[in-house]
């Protein structure tokens, strides 16, 4: 097929013969099996399909669209296709701009109905544009920026589309593409040329906090992917697999993280705790259970804001250092078995308060999103005191 397809979209074939080979694409492109049709994306035909895609006035123009159109047909009636459709107009004999180049948005349509079943078989190619970009350091932030957007529109998809039976082949799929850009993001690879530039780390870190907005969005228990990404950044930086870690931290910052993972770590063991461990021998049973779920929401609220403000630690924030040491009372008087006093509670989640208020007048949907979320949890342990600095700063927050 490809010795037959070459020759019909030749060079110096002549329009008529191109336009029997468009035809002949498009039957093996809807009946063949995958093995067959995968294989039918030759440099000759790719050549004439971005020639003719990119001029409407052109001959093969509406035939060329025709034949893109069905590619895209086929990526949606079995998505396991969208790799080698991907590989053929975006690989060696397409292009990775190839929707910039023929004015259409095939490719785009085609990563925005990717299955989160495929995405361990694409990954590796999406990787590989990234760090072989073969061309000058221009070209290649362009390029990169062009991937991680891709990548950010599969996140959005699998978001917006996931149903309840699916959540964990979902969440490995999201963790998968967003530890990717972490790799090219908090650690340096020789295997990329050129080396990825500051500008493409920070492009690809504004990535990872945008799918993480999407996460927190879209995700009934959001916590869970925010934890298992900081904790893989976190098996990174230590096994060195990934390449050199570029987070410049002080020995100070290294022992406040390295005890924050500790913490987050038994703050992960609380999660999901049956809700008879709240009270051992409950003389109310609904009240126990309603217990064990505010036990098991303020689990899920400590969780998501320990695993973002480590993560902003590693952005370079350097006031979530800070707020380590202040989670980390939180965690202890709301959290731990250790007892506490009413005033200690309160000086708890008046810090609490304060590190939300501090990520919410941030300018990112995402700290906002999580401030909401992590207050929600802990609505009922507000202060006076609390209250009256949310009250201070809400017009300003919500202007």
């Amino acid at each position: 097929i490809n010795m037959y397809l070459g020759g019909l979209f030749a060079a110096a074939s002549s329009e008529e013969r191109k336009y029997w080979g468009f035809l002949v694409f498009m039957k093996v492109l809807n009946e063949a099996p995958m093995e067959v049709a995968s294989q039918i994306f030759t440099q000759n035909f790719m050549r004439c399909l971005m020639n003719q895609l990119a001029v409407e006035d052109r001959y093969l123009h509406k035939i060329a669209v025709k034949a893109a159109k069905s590619i895209q047909a086929r990526t949606s009636k079995e998505p396991d296709f969208a790799y080698p459709a991907l590989c053929g107009l975006m690989g060696p004999r397409g292009a990775v701009n190839f929707d910039q180049i023929t004015k259409v948005k095939i490719v785009e349509k085609i990563v925005a109905d990717v299955s989160h079943t495929a995405i361990n078989q694409l990954m590796p190619f999406f990787e590989g544009l990234i760090v072989h970009s073969e061309a000058d350091d221009k070209a290649a932030a362009s390029r990169r920026q062009l991937i991680a957007n891709f990548l950010q529109t599969i996140i959005k998809s699998f978001m917006t589309s996931a149903k309840e039976d699916d959540s964990d082949e979902l969440d490995s799929a999201v963790q998968v593409i967003i530890l990717t850009l972490a790799k090219y993001t908090y650690f340096s690879s020789d295997t990329a040329k050129p080396p990825i530039s500051d500008a493409t780390r920070e492009l690809f870190r504004n990535k990872i906090m945008a799918s993480l907005n999407i996460i927190i969005s879209n995700q009934k228990r959001p916590s869970d992917i925010a934890y298992k990404v900081v904790q893989k950044i976190r098996d990174m930086e230590e096994t060195g697999d990934s390449g050199k870690s570029i987070i410049d931290m002080s020995d100070t910052i290294s022992e406040s993280v390295h005890s924050a993972f500790k913490t987050l770590k038994k703050i992960n063991k609380k999660v999901h705790l049956p809700f008879l461990t709240v009270s051992r021998y409950p003389a109310n049973l609904l009240q126990s259970k309603q217990e064990g779920e505010q036990h098991d929401q303020a689990a899920q609220g400590l969780k998501l804001l320990y695993s973002l403000t480590i993560l902003q630690v590693y952005n370079g924030d350097a006031d979530a250092v800070s707020m380590l040491d202040e989670l980390k009372m939180c965690y202890d008087k709301f959290l731990s078995h250790k007892k506490s006093n009413d005033e200690e509670s309160g000086e708890a989640s008046d810090a609490l308060v304060e590190i939300l208020l501090s990520f919410a007048s941030k300018p990112s949907h995402l700290f906002r999103k999580m401030s909401e979320q992590v207050f929600g949890a802990f609505a009922d342990k507000l202060t006076p005191t609390g209250l009256q600095s949310l009250l201070a700063v809400s017009p300003v927050l919500y202007m």
